[in-house]
């Protein structure tokens, strides 16, 4: 590991059709590499349930420096105290509290995370947050989310806080995303502020913490654009450089 290219753990779900394999789309790998970072994959795989004192994931982030929160299956709603709803999708068994506490120990080490769709959910729960488990029957008059066309099909406009770490990263006050999400963000997590909407429903896309190095989430998937450049670039260069300048000035802090 070292500075000059920076370790990027990047999180994986379990493959739908079997238990047996981990499931991320190359894209993420190749956006963290194009923008001269290392990535490397982590899934849980165990049998054993996760809890919060399990030594693994410290020592995960103890040979990193940054995490990456990737997309897939939805989060348990009994994760963040509702039952769940009829409109919930598939879930992913011991991923869900893997990931929850990979995301707090990176927050209280103030490490670098990138969260993508899930990643975004995922973060906010971490955080004490709250999700909408079905947008098309919870929220009255939401565009479609979920479009389930080719990952570079535009669904909708996204409008960035034009004094967001976000909106610097970018470039940009609004931006045109892929959309592959039915969940979304309720109530915010501790420390997370709002720094995009889709401006049609007010559905929240994108979260950063104003108050550590690097803590972004967006709930569209901008990895799929690595091809060809584009606004994203930012994003994951910020991102890599923000974890290459980690390296050399860690400072845990308190929860």
């Amino acid at each position: 590991m070292t500075a000059s290219r920076p370790r990027i753990v990047i999180t994986a779900g379990s493959d739908p059709g079997t238990a047996n394999h981990a499931w991320l789309r190359f894209d993420y790998l190749h956006a963290i590499s194009k923008a001269h970072g290392l990535p490397s994959i982590i899934a849980p795989g165990f049998t054993d349930p996760w809890e919060e004192t399990n030594q693994l994931p410290g020592e995960i982030l103890d040979n990193c420096d940054g995490l990456l929160l990737s997309g897939g299956a939805d989060v348990d709603p009994l994760l963040f105290g509702e039952e769940p709803h009829a409109g919930l999708g598939r879930v992913d068994g011991p991923r869900d509290p893997f990931e929850l506490t990979l995301a707090r120990e990176a927050v209280r080490r103030d490490m670098p995370v990138l969260g993508i769709c899930r990643g975004l959910q995922v973060l906010n729960v971490a955080l004490g947050g709250t999700l909408i488990q079905d947008i098309p029957s919870e929220v009255k008059g939401a565009v479609i989310h979920e479009t389930g066309e080719d990952r570079l099909v535009i669904g909708h406009d996204v409008t960035i806080a034009r004094d967001s770490r976000l909106a610097q990263l970018l470039s940009s006050a609004r931006v045109g995303v892929n959309s592959f999400h039915h969940q979304a963000v309720k109530r915010l997590g501790r420390g997370l502020t709002s720094s995009a909407i889709c401006p049609d429903d007010g559905i929240i896309e994108g979260l950063e913490m104003p108050d550590r190095r690097f803590v972004v989430a967006v709930q569209w998937h901008p990895e799929n654009f690595w091809k060809t450049p584009n606004a994203s670039d930012g994003l994951f260069a910020g991102f890599v450089e923000a974890a290459r300048l980690s390296v050399r000035s860690r400072r845990p802090l308190a929860s």
